[in-house]
């Protein structure tokens, strides 16, 4: 009776371990393809601002130079900033995400709020806006480019220059096949993900005090 009790207990111990072990190798796949998931949202955020950096990069380099560019050109811009800001926030909210989250070990310093007040793309979106909406009736190709507008578009010119250096140090440094889809591996790791999105962040945060406005017209 007694070794009856006792194999009863083993069967029972054997069974507790094995749906622990179950249970944890099921919740461990889950969270994998949890984090891949998410991950792969950040990687295809981070890539499309450096994209779309590139393109505004382009623009402003001509305009800077010239001291005018197209009225399409400016549209085009615009569009640019615009899908920056999104991915930006995109980024931001995903970071947030990570920080609250005990499966990312993404690091203690969390940089969000910070990031959310000094986003330099908030302020670029309405400029650019603004800069379109008064030259909208005008009948000249180009829109010049003097006064405060000049200032604004040499320093967009100078964050775009930034982040271009940043991306391509960021590859040069950890790329497996010196592109950047050769980061994939490294973008999955959450420290890496961490490096990526404070580097990011300190050059927005550069740009903070900068007014891009508009210079009312006498």
């Amino acid at each position: 009776m007694k070794q009856n009790k006792t194999k009863i207990y083993f069967n029972i111990i054997i069974s507790i371990f094995f749906i622990s072990l179950l249970v944890n190798v099921y919740m461990s796949v889950k969270e994998n393809s949890y984090k891949k998931r998410i991950y792969s949202k950040s990687y295809s955020s981070i890539q499309e601002i450096w994209n779309k950096n590139v393109d505004a990069n382009k623009i402003l380099e001509v305009a800077v130079k010239d001291g005018k560019l197209k009225r399409g050109e400016l549209i085009r811009l615009k569009q640019t900033y615009d899908v920056i800001l999104e991915k930006n926030l995109s980024l931001i909210d995903d970071y947030t995400f990570y920080s609250n989250q005990e499966v990312f070990n993404i690091g203690s310093e969390d940089n969000t709020k910070n990031t959310m007040l000094s986003d330099s793309y908030m302020k670029i979106k309405p400029y650019l806006s603004k800069l379109i909406e008064d030259n909208i009736y005008s009948s000249n190709e180009y829109i010049y480019i003097n006064g405060r507008d000049s200032i604004c578009f040499n320093k967009l010119y100078d964050l775009s220059k930034d982040t271009n250096s940043y991306y391509e140090k960021l590859v040069k440094n950890n790329s497996e096949d010196g592109t950047f889809d050769g980061l994939k591996s490294k973008l999955s790791k959450d420290k890496f993900l961490n490096q990526v999105y404070n580097g990011l962040n300190e050059i927005n945060s550069n740009y903070k005090n900068v007014d891009f406005s508009v210079q009312d017209k006498k």
